[in-house]
Formats: structure tokens, sequence, C-alpha cells
């Protein structure tokens, strides 16, 4: 790196004389030609029309940078979901559930699993769901009493008609991680939360004190704008485990842009998406905290890698960071799992 360039100093040496007066051809300073007179490179009128030109320009570049901080991206595709998009097919947002009236009959049946300040509002319409519901939790188990009470009601989720457990790992901050899959909201509530068979193992799962739990329904995005990440389940090195949320007001928008840019990179390097999981309401923990949950496959570490090297990954990854409140969203590497699917296959 070449060194930086010091600044002219008072005391450099190089004589240079740069004249300020007009002599008259006597050397003198007076005379028949008056006074001296100063020299002058621009008229006034001249020096304003300039300062116009730079406030103009200087204008324009500030609406262009700040207000418009998107178009400055010229390297990055548009967002397929954006209104202006030509291949616009879907909105990436989900409709958001509207909370239903209080049916004193679904908040009992809530009660069973959901903790107490969750069993209204969204968690009650996710029990009209025709759609496919998917609960993901979380567990950290204080003694052996609650990690056998959890693997009873494993067992309980894995017998039952109409419901697949999909995913089981071992997340960093968590003992377990599982997802299973209900086929609607009225199998979630008659055969499962209002089953009296079950009662005392639903219960009992309940009790443990350090676990979350979210509704969610799978995102169409994947197969609809970003077929490229579809790949085979295969026997994948890692997995990403990716809670998102949203910045407002175009948060989703921006990274909808970083998973444009980088589909065919992930795709060529065999990085792959799972499952995005919308989330429609929280069972167990903060109502609203989260968005979306994504699982994605990585082959290789050193496929992985390669996809930081390519020139599209820095731009690509300020639309993600941009769009994702920091402060909440995370990633995490997973490593052990007993159970995977792929959701898209």
């Amino acid at each position: 790196m070449s060194g930086k360039r010091g600044k002219r100093s008072s005391f450099d040496t190089d004589e240079e004389e740069v004249p300020q007066i007009i002599l008259n051809e006597n050397d003198s300073a007076g005379g028949d030609y008056g006074p001296p007179k100063r020299r002058t490179c621009c008229s006034p009128l001249l020096i304003i029309l300039m300062v116009v030109v730079v406030l103009t320009a200087v204008g324009f570049l500030v609406y262009y940078f700040v207000f418009q901080p998107d178009e400055a991206v010229k390297s990055l595709p548009t967002s397929p979901t954006s209104p202006t998009s030509p291949t616009s097919k879907t909105t990436p947002s989900p409709t958001p559930l509207s909370p239903t009236p209080v049916d004193p009959s679904s908040k009992l049946a809530l009660e069973n699993l959901c903790s107490d300040e969750n069993t209204e509002g969204k968690m009650q319409s996710v029990l009209n769901l025709e759609e496919e519901i998917i609960i993901i939790e979380a567990v950290n188990f204080r003694n052996n009493n609650e990690e056998m009470a959890f693997g009873l009601y494993e067992q309980l989720l894995t017998d039952m008609d109409d419901v697949e457990v999909l995913f089981q790992m071992e997340l960093p901050d968590w003992d377990m991680g599982l997802f299973t899959k209900f086929k609607n909201g009225q199998v979630f509530r008659d055969d499962f939360l209002n089953n009296d068979e079950m009662q005392s193992i639903v219960s009992s799962r309940k009790q443990i004190q350090n676990s979350k739990m979210w509704a969610t329904t799978l995102s169409s995005d994947v197969p609809a704008m970003y077929p490229e990440l579809i790949g085979p389940t295969g026997s994948p090195d890692r997995l990403l485990f990716h809670g998102i949320t949203f910045t407002e007001p175009n948060g989703r928008e921006k990274v909808a842009i970083f998973d444009e840019a980088t589909k065919e990179l992930k795709s060529e390097n065999n990085y792959f998406t799972l499952g995005w999981f919308d989330v429609a309401a929280t069972c167990i923990g903060e109502e609203d905290k989260y968005d979306q949950f994504r699982i994605e496959s990585m082959r290789s570490i050193a496929e992985y890698a390669n996809v930081f090297s390519d020139e599209i990954w820095v731009p690509a990854s300020k639309q993600r960071t941009e769009g994702s409140d920091l402060t909440v969203s995370f990633t995490d590497f997973v490593k052990d799992w007993t159970k995977i699917s792929n959701m898209y296959n």
C-alpha cells in the first residue's frame, strides 16, 4: 500500500510566485494606470452559476442514495416479489392470522399445552387452519424426569395418525429441537389437545419449564420463486437453522433480494433449503418475536465456503442484514440430528 501524501507545509522551500497585481510598464504600482488591480478569474455571475450547478448535483446525489437506497444497488436483481418486477409471481409475506373471538372451548384445549398468555388470539386462529401446521419446539431439560416426560410426548406424536415428526436435532442452545407436522388445525385440536387418553402426557410436556413452541405453516415461496434452492436431502455435513425477524417496513422484501441474488450460487455449491416455516402464532414463549424459521443443508464445509468468495455475496448479504432485526434473528449450525426431512421433495 502506498504511503499517505502529506499536506503541503508552509515551510516548503519551493519558490512559486503568484502575481497578485498588474504593474504598469515602469514596474510601479501606480502611475497613469491608477491603483493596482487584483486579477480575477471569473465574473460574479459565472461564480453564482457554478454554485447553483454544484448544489443541484449534490442535492440529486443525496436524494438518490438516501431516499432511494435500493436503486443504488445495481449489481443485484430486483426482488421477485417487488410490484415493479416483471417476474412477480406472489407476495412473500404470508397472510397474517386474524385473532378470532375468544372461544372458551378452544381456550380450554390450548391450556393443556400452551402457556396461559398464549391461549387466545392468534393461537386460537391456528386451530381453524385447513392447511398443514408444523409445530416447532426447542427444549432444555433440567433433570431426567423432564427428559423422560418429553420422550413419552415424542413417542405419542410418532404413534398418531395424520401426524409426522419431521426434524429431531440437537440445537446449540437447546437439548432438543423438534418439528412436528399436523394435517390441519382440527387434527391438532381434536386428536391431540382434546384427546383424553393423552392428557397426562401433554400436561407433563407443558410442565417443562425451559422451552419454546411455535405454530408455523410451510412457505410456498421456495418452489414458486426459488426452485434452485430445492435439492436432494442426501447426507449433509451440516444443517443451518435460522430464526428471522424482518425489519419494518420492507425487511421481508430486502431479504427476498438476497434470496434471489444467491439462489444459483447456493445451488451450484450444494447449499439447499429443506424448509421455510412462517410463524403463525406462539404457543410457549414471547408472541411475535420471530417471523420465519428456515432450515438449510450443506453437503460440505468446502462448498459452503465457496459462496463467500463470490462477488455477489457481499452486496447480497448487505440486503439480508438490512432486512433482518439482528438483535433477535439468529443462525445456528447443527451437526447432530436423528431425523431430517425435505419439505419440498
